[in-house]
């Protein structure tokens, strides 16, 4: 076996990239070498290429910046074949390295997949397809729909003076925007469209794929508007019509339609000029039943915006509706187009009033009753439906006057209307109250007449009928005794067993309430037991009608025992009751002694007092507790028994005197307090009032205060200064008073102001101008300040010294630059306060404007690098120099600031004119500008390339491969500045030259030396060139010998000779084949080898040796390069058709293992 390495003929993949791109657009596709094509002798190529014309469409075939062009190729190709690409090259230099050989531009016609794929067969270098092996990975383009988006205005329409959002969907990524014309109208970044004249103007947008959309906006002039309004039916309305700004358009005259729903809903009162219409105004108007046609004229222009109109109309009573209301046709100047925006004209039904009252159980005249109203619009106006009955307030207060009935309503300012229900008030009440009786009593019960006096009633006779329980109670006969019916004529009449009726009359009327007459009535013999009897009247006249009547039934409460107390002293929960006190109750029907008791408890667990037998309605109590709650109640006894036990009522007692207060502030032995004193001491239990004292005596001889309260809390204001105060405090009650406190002092401030906080300017503050208003916060106690202003710490050359009652100084006509000190003190008629100081500096003089000295006004065949240079005053810190070639700055080109009195600027175009200036600043501000002066560059002469690093030479060794030389824009510059283009013109073809990224870079040819050069040219954009040449040595280097051709196995039999020819097999690079030294050794050594260099042969024999063995050859050439090569030898036995005469001794088998028939069986 060879033990050398042997390079196999390596495959060369051509690829083809995958592309996606748009419909519509023009693509490359390059075929690329993707294995390096260095060392194999690629002189020539031939491609094919196939296509999909459904999709694509060749555009054109280059060979720029490939591997042709490199090695200086001529390329063809040929398009016209439908749906094939026929590409070839050739050259006088192998194809080197890797890169692209050809671009192939394609149109992409569809969305879809278009596959370009290699024609295997007919692509191949070196005219056929063996000699440079190839593999191939096709490429694709697939072509994808062109992508689109939307956008939109909202609104779309617009008018002047507006701005209108754009909204954009379906674009990739930002969206860049732009209008068609400025003039009407700019765009933000954002899409923010703003109107700058009324027209049309379009709209673009593009996004980062390049897919833009134009869409156009219509300008108008301006744009009328009115607010929704919305009323009550039958009411008059103003609908104010404002317009946007006019004051740009020239307007005097414009007209409109405004369009509404006008039949059977609203009429047109009137319409008037508005706030921005001139006092010469004319409107005319025509009412049609879909809207108003309106217009209008002034001597003077309208100018700018607001209410343009007022339009005055009355909503139809009783109309409810809701008007989608339109400006159409509006226009000024007959010429300038408008737009409006819509609004509702509403009206709605007029509300129902809702009046409200406390109702009572019945209505009597004289009584006044308060009514309110909601839901109403503006001030009302109040009514009854009889004012002979009642009358009403404005503020809904009303007052009956007479018995009868009659219903109270509202109407607001708009005409909404409210009323109540029907009110019955009466003039008298005829009463049968309820009482009470024992089975053995006779009871005179009265028919009771009340509010005769508030009604002014007058009552000559009376007619009424009472029906009564007969089985209860026995009617005995009437009595007019004490009555009002005294010596009236009075006759009853028994007009039932149930029912009595009495008519009275006399000529002196009842004009009080009273009891108008006494029945009187006997308990029947059939009741034993406690009964309720219930009485009523009916058909009760007075002055056959008139006053009317409010009848109130009652009951009469039969006992058989006496009848349960109703108490009356001390009242229900009433507090402060005397530890001596009397208990009092109403005499009860029937008693004749009376059980009381008195407790701590409700419970009545036990017993204050509990005593019985007391005859008169009243008790005497002594020794009571203070501060206790005590309960009692009281039961009346006769012969018969007992009665209920009244109501429990519970009364509390007086508190005792309270104890002495706690003392809280002020302080005692405070000193320095104001004049003003808050004092404040504890609550104190039972307390209800509190007395303060307050001397300047501690002995309180002759208080100056002596004050009660019921309070803990007193405030005492203008003290004397410097004083000192004594106080003390009492706690009392009904009961009695405490104690006094302890004895506090306090001493009061010397009475002079507080020191003013300075609060303007800061400490230290620099930058102020020359004119300064100091301020300060008011201090406490000042009646007025002192101000000082000094440039010295000790005020010893003061600048201004005044008084104020203001908090605030200014002075003015300070220095620049200076460093001021002030002060303030307040003073009132005690004195003055301490100094409060501060300082502050004044700002710099802003510098003086700067002169201009080079280069000097309008000069010309400036260079284009310009030092600029002006003088200025001492009070500048710095410079801004700002250059233009516009003499109004607008733009500007370039700025600088500078600390300096001159600056450069380079780079300035040629025969350009420019303009310059400069401003003056330190921290007090800026001068104005300088003067503008002006200056034109030279013309502009193109200059050569010049070399300024020569290539010079470089030595190499032989087969050195590949060496960047240098980078050339190193090499080579142009005194202009300009960039410079590198080719190379000339080279050797024992290396390889290229320009790779502006870097010249040479490579080795195998096995080639001696000497070469490469010129490199260098162009400017004015095709101006320059050239340098690079030497480049290559030497030699000796290559050893080589194989050509070996075999891996020689074989011969046993007794026979080989002879093998090598004249083929080696070779070497400098040497002549008979110049080599061929040796050859052969392992194991009973194989001999003989070598016969004429023949240039070896010959191998083995007489007796049968197997494998190893040849070594060994090659040297001149210069002692070497090859050392192996061969496998196989020296086989002879075979031969004679039988041996021996037997075999034995026989073996071996298994064959695994059997691939029976992979199980065993031998």
């Amino acid at each position: 076996m060879l033990m050398i390495s042997i390079t196999a003929q390596a495959q060369v993949q051509l690829s083809m990239p995958d592309i996606e791109a748009t419909v519509g657009d023009t693509v490359k596709i390059s075929v690329y070498a993707d294995s390096s094509l260095t060392g194999l002798g690629a002189e020539s190529f031939v491609g094919k290429i196939t296509y999909n014309d459904y999709y694509l469409e060749p555009v054109a075939v280059d060979f720029d910046s490939t591997l042709f062009d490199d090695a200086g190729w001529e390329g063809v190709s040929n398009t016209t074949d439908p749906e094939v690409i026929t590409i070839a090259g050739a050259g006088d230099t192998a194809l080197s390295g890797t890169g692209k050989l050809v671009n192939v531009h394609f149109r992409i016609l569809k969305a879809g997949y278009g596959y370009v794929n290699f024609t295997t067969a007919d692509t191949y270098f070196n005219e056929s397809a063996s000699d440079i092996p190839l593999t191939f990975d096709n490429g694709l383009i697939r072509g994808i729909d062109r992508p689109t988006f939307n956008f939109w205005f909202n609104p779309s329409v617009v008018a002047l003076g507006d701005s209108t959002q754009t909204s954009v969907s379906g674009n990739s990524g930002p969206v860049m925007w732009s209008v068609t014309d400025t003039a009407f109208a700019s765009i933000s970044t954002t899409g923010m469209l703003y109107t700058k004249a009324y027209g049309s103007v379009g709209v673009i947008a593009e996004d980062t794929l390049g897919i833009r959309d134009t869409a156009y906006v219509n300008i108008l002039g301006f744009k009328l508007s009115a607010s929704d309004t919305t009323n009550y039916s039958g009411q008059e309305v103003s609908v104010a019509i404002n317009t946007s700004d006019l004051s740009s358009l020239d307007v005097s005259s414009g007209s409109f339609f405004l369009q509404t729903s006008m039949e059977n809903n609203m009429e047109v009162l009137g319409i008037d000029p508005g706030t921005i219409m001139g006092a010469d105004a004319t409107i005319t108007y025509s009412v049609k039943s879909n809207g108003i046609e309106i217009a209008f004229a002034q001597s003077e222009l309208i100018s700018g915006g607001g209410n343009l109109l007022n339009v005055r109309i009355k909503l139809k009573d009783d109309r409810t509706f809701n008007n989608y209301t339109t400006f159409q046709n509006a226009v000024m100047n007959e010429s300038i187009n408008g737009m409006g925006t819509y609004f509702y004209i509403r009206s709605v039904e007029l509300p129902a009033l809702s009046i409200g009252y406390t109702s009572q159980s019945r209505y009597l005249v004289g009584d006044s009753l308060q009514f309110t109203v909601t839901g109403n619009t503006g001030p009302v106006t109040w009514g009854v439906s009889d004012p002979a009955l009642a009358d009403i307030t404005s503020d809904g207060m009303m007052h009956s006057k007479k018995g009868g009935k009659f219903r109270v309503n509202v109407t607001d300012s708009i005409e909404a209307y409210g009323e109540t229900g029907e009110f019955t008030f009466y003039d008298v009440v005829v009463e049968l109250p309820d009482s009470s009786m024992l089975l053995t009593d006779t009871l005179y019960y009265p028919v009771r007449l009340t509010n005769v006096e508030r009604s002014m009633s007058s009552i000559l006779s009376a007619d009424f009928t009472v029906t009564y329980n007969n089985s209860q109670v026995n009617y005995l006969g009437f009595s007019t005794s004490g009555s009002l019916m005294d010596g009236w004529s009075v006759v009853d009449n028994q007009i039932a067993a149930n029912k009595v009726k009495l008519v009275a009359g006399n000529a002196t009327p009842v004009t009080t309430s009273g009891d108008l007459v006494y029945l009187a009535f006997k308990v029947d013999t059939s009741i034993h037991s406690d009964i309720n009897t219930y009485l009523s009247l009916s058909d009760v006249l007075f002055n056959e009608g008139s006053p009317n009547q409010y009848i109130d039934n009652g009951r009469v409460f039969i006992s058989t025992k006496p009848l349960t107390p109703v108490l009356v002293s001390p009242t229900y929960g009433q507090n402060t009751i005397p530890l001596t006190t009397t208990l009092d109750w109403e005499h009860s029907v029937g008693a004749t002694n009376y059980q009381v008791q008195l407790s701590t408890t409700s419970s009545y667990a036990t017993t204050f007092i509990d005593t019985t037998g007391v005859l008169g309605s009243e008790l005497d109590v002594t020794g009571l507790a203070g501060s206790t709650n005590y309960y009692w109640r009281v039961k009346a006894i006769n012969d018969s028994g007992e009665s209920n036990w009244s109501s429990s009522w519970y009364f509390r007692t007086q508190d005792p005197v309270p104890a002495t207060p706690t003392m809280y502030s002020p302080a005692d032995s405070l000193t320095n307090t104001a004049t003003a004193m808050n004092f404040s001491w504890s609550a104190v239990t039972y307390a209800t009032a509190y007395r303060i004292e307050v001397d300047t005596s501690e002995v309180f001889a002759t208080p100056m205060v002596d004050s009660t309260l019921g309070s803990t809390s007193f405030s005492l204001d203008s003290l004397m200064y410097n004083t000192s105060y004594y106080w003390r405090v009492y706690a009392s009650n009904a009961t009695g008073e405490s104690a006094p406190s302890a004895t506090r002092m306090f001493t009061t401030e010397d009475g002079l102001p507080e020191i003013p906080f300075l609060d303007g300017p800061d400490i230290n503050q620099t930058g102020l101008d020359t004119t300064v208003t100091f301020i300060w916060l008011a201090a406490a106690d000042a009646d007025y300040y002192q101000f000082q202003l000094a440039s010295d710490t000790l005020f010893a050359s003061v600048i201004k010294d005044t008084v104020t009652s203001e908090l605030t100084v200014t002075v003015d006509s300070l220095e620049f630059g200076t460093r001021y000190f002030w002060r303030v003190r307040a003073v009132n008629t005690v004195g003055s306060s301490d100094w409060s100081t501060g300082y502050f500096s004044t700002i710099e003089q802003v510098p003086g404007i700067p002169m201009l000295v080079s280069p000097a006004h309008n000069s010309i065949d400036q260079d284009t690098s310009v030092t600029f240079s002006w003088i200025s005053d001492s009070l500048a810190n710095t410079f801004t120099i700002q250059l233009s070639e516009s003499e109004d700055f607008s733009p500007v080109l370039s700025e600088k600031n500078t600390s300096d009195t001159s600056a450069a600027f380079g780079n300035l175009d040629f025969l350009t004119t420019y303009f310059w200036r400069v401003k003056a600043s330190n921290s007090g501000g800026d001068s104005d500008w300088s003067d503008t002066l002006s200056f034109t560059t030279k013309e502009f002469i193109n200059q050569l390339p010049i070399v300024v690093n020569p290539l010079d030479s470089v030595t190499v060794d032989e087969d050195f491969g590949e060496l960047l030389v240098a980078k050339l824009d190193t090499v080579f510059s142009d005194p202009d500045g300009q960039p410079l283009t590198f080719e190379i013109v000339e080279f050797d073809s024992i290396i390889t030259a290229e320009i790779r990224n502006d870097s010249l870079i040479i490579g080795s040819l195998t096995n080639l030396n001696g000497i070469s050069s490469v010129v490199v040219k260098a162009t400017d954009d004015f095709a101006a060139d320059t050239y340098d040449t690079l030497t480049v040595t290559v030497t030699p280097v000796n290559d050893a010998p080589f194989i050509v051709s070996l075999p891996d196995t020689l074989s011969f039999k046993v007794g026979e000779a080989l002879s093998f020819v090598f004249d083929t097999s080696f070779a070497d690079v400098e040497d002549d084949l008979l110049d080599l030294t061929v040796s050859v050794t052969v392992t194991p050594g009973d194989i001999s080898a003989t070598i016969d260099p004429v023949t240039m042969s070896v010959i191998f024999t083995s007489p007796s040796y049968t197997g494998l063995g190893l040849i070594t050859f060994t090659v040297e050439d001149s210069d002692g390069g070497i090859l050392t090569a192996n061969i496998v030898i196989n020296v086989q036995l002879s075979t031969s058709t004679e039988f041996g005469s021996g037997i075999p001794a034995d026989f073996t088998m071996d298994q064959n293992y695994p059997n691939p028939f029976n992979p199980t069986s065993t031998i």
